[in-house]
C-alpha cells in the first residue's frame, strides 16, 4: 500500500504516529520518518509488503516486542511496539541519528584505535542478541548505525526483521550476500532452503570486524564477478599472512601487519573450515578490549598497529618500532612493554619470592612510560648516589637505559 506524508496510524500500544517522510526501502518494506504524537519525538516506522505471510510477520515483530530489547539494550534500536492499521502492518522503533556504518567506513573520520572500539562495539551488541537466544540473522555494516563524532562514537544495531528464535515463527531471508557463511552461500548457489545460525552469526560478525578492523572485505580483492567472489569466500582466510594466498593483500585498507597474532588467530578460526570453531561474539569483545590497550602509533608516520611480542617493525613504513623492554640482568630475559598497562610481578620476574605478586605496574602514554610500585620489599633505581627507592603508589616517569630493581631483580629499560 502506498503510505502519505502526515498519514497517521495507532500502534498496538496505545501510540500514535505521524509519518513524515520516507527515509528509505527494502526486500521486505518501507521505512518512514515518524513522530509519536503525544510524546513529541521521533520515530522509525518500518511497513512490511502484503506477500501473504502477513500473520507470521506480526507474530515475529510481536515477539521482539515482548522482549523489551530496546529497555535493556538500549543501543539494540529493536520493535517497540506493533502496528496493524488502516491495512497497513509493521512497527516502530526509536530513531538513530547517524548513518549506517556501511557508509561511514567509506571515509572513516577515527584513528584505527577507535575502530578496533567499534568492533568491539558491534560484537557486545549482537553478544547482548546471542545471550537472550536470538540470533542476529543478518549482521552487516549497512545495519549498525554509528552516532556522534570521534571521539564520542556510539553504535547502534537496528533492522532485527532477519531474526531467528524459538516461540517465533521463522525468517523467510539468509542475510546479505557480501556477509554468508560457506553453508548458507552453497544453499543459496544450490538453491535450497536454509535459514540463519548461531554459527552463521559467528561468521558473519568476523566479517564485519574484518571491515572495521582492516577496512577491507576478506574476500580480499576477488570481486570481478559473483561466481569469483563467491569462490572466494567459500575459501579460509585470504589475507592470513601465514598463508602462500596473501599476495592481495597489498590492496587491503590497512595492511595486515597491523593485527596482532591473538586477532589472526581468531580471524584463522571464523574462516576456517569448521563452524563449530567459530568465536563466540563475546569472545570477540573480550579480545577487541584487550586489544585496544595494545595500540602503538609509530613516531615516525604516525599510523598505528597493534603491538605483541612477534612484530618489530612499523607495517606501514617499516620503521622499526620502539618498545619499552625491561631486559632481566640475572637471566638476560626480556619483557616487552606492549600494552598500554603492563603489571610486572613474582610470575613475571621468574617466581622470585621476594618479588610481590603485583610489584609494579607500567604505563605507556604516548612516548612516555610511567611506573608505579605496589612490592612489599620495595622498588628502586640507580642515581648517582646509589640505589633510591620509588615510593609506592606514586607514578614516576622512568627513562630509556634507565636501572630499576624490583625487591633484589635487577632490570635495564631499554627500546
Amino acid at each position: 500500500m502506498i503510505v502519505s506524508p502526515g498519514a497517521s496510524f495507532q500502534t498496538e500500544s496505545g501510540q500514535t504516529v505521524k509519518i513524515d517522510w520516507q527515509l528509505g526501502e527494502g526486500a521486505q518494506g518501507k521505512v518512514y520518518m515518524a513522530t509519536d504524537i503525544a510524546m513529541r519525538h521521533k520515530l522509525v516506522v518500518k511497513f512490511f509488503e502484503d506477500k501473504g505471510d502477513r500473520a507470521d510477520t506480526l507474530a515475529r515483530i510481536r515477539f521482539l516486542v515482548s522482549q523489551r530489547l530496546s529497555d535493556t539494550c538500549p543501543d539494540i534500536a529493536a520493535p517497540l511496539s506493533v502496528i496493524d492499521d488502516n491495512g497497513a502492518f509493521g512497527y516502530c522503533s526509536n530513531y538513530v541519528n547517524g548513518q549506517t556504518l556501511e557508509e561511514y567506513l567509506k571515509a572513516p573520520k577515527c584513528s584505527f584505535q577507535e575502530r578496533i572500539i567499534i568492533a568491539h562495539d558491534c560484537a557486545r551488541l549482537v553478544g547482548q542478541l546471542h545471550q537472550r537466544q536470538i540470533i542476529y540473522g543478518d549482521i552487516g555494516a549497512r545495519n549498525f548505525m554509528i552516532e556522534g563524532n570521534s571521539p564520542q562514537l556510539r553504535i547502534h544495531a537496528i533492522d532485527l526483521d532477519n531474526f531467528m528464535a524459538h516461540g517465533a515463527p521463522p525468517c523467510s531471508m539468509i542475510g546479505q550476500r557480501l556477509y554468508l557463511p560457506p553453508e548458507l552461500r552453497r544453499a543459496l548457489l544450490g538453491n535450497y532452503p536454509v535459514s540463519p545460525t548461531l554459527h552463521s552469526d559467528r561468521y558473519e560478525l568476523g566479517v564485519l570486524i574484518h571491515e572495521i578492523v582492516l577496512l577491507t572485505h576478506p574476500s580480499a580483492g576477488h570481486g570481478n564477478s559473483e561466481d569469483e567472489f563467491d569462490r572466494a569466500m567459500l575459501e579460509p582466510w585470504l589475507l592470513d599472512p601465514i598463508s602462500s594466498q596473501t599476495a592481495a593483500s597489498t590492496s587491503c585498507g590497512c595492511p595486515v601487519g597491523v593485527l596482532s597474532s591473538d586477532l589472526c588467530g581468531r580471524f584463522r578460526e571464523v574462516f576456517g573450515k569448521d563452524p563449530s570453531k567459530r568465536p563466540k561474539a563475546d569472545q570477540w569483545a573480550n579480545l577487541l578490549d584487550r586489544e585496544s590497550n595494545k595500540v602503538y602509533t609509530c613516531a615516525v608516520c604516525k599510523e598505528q598497529c597493534l603491538l605483541d611480542s612477534s612484530k618489530r617493525e612499523c607495517p606501514f613504513c617499516h620503521h622499526p618500532l620502539s618498545v619499552p623492554t625491561l631486559f632481566i640482568l640475572s637471566t638476560k630475559r626480556q619483557i616487552r612493554l606492549v600494552r598500554s598497562i603492563t603489571y610486572i610481578g613474582r610470575i613475571e620476574l621468574d617466581g622470585r619470592p621476594t618479588v610481590s605478586s603485583k610489584h609494579a605496574i607500567f604505563r605507556r602514554i604516548g612516548s612516555e612510560l610511567l611506573m608505579e610500585s605496589y612490592g612489599r620489599n620495595g622498588s628502586y633505581r640507580k642515581t648517582a648516589l646509589g640505589w633510591t627507592r620509588i615510593p609506592n603508589g606514586s607514578p614516576v616517569r622512568i627513562l630509556k637505559n634507565e636501572r630499576l630493581k624490583f625487591a633484589d631483580v635487577e632490570v635495564e629499560v631499554r627500546s
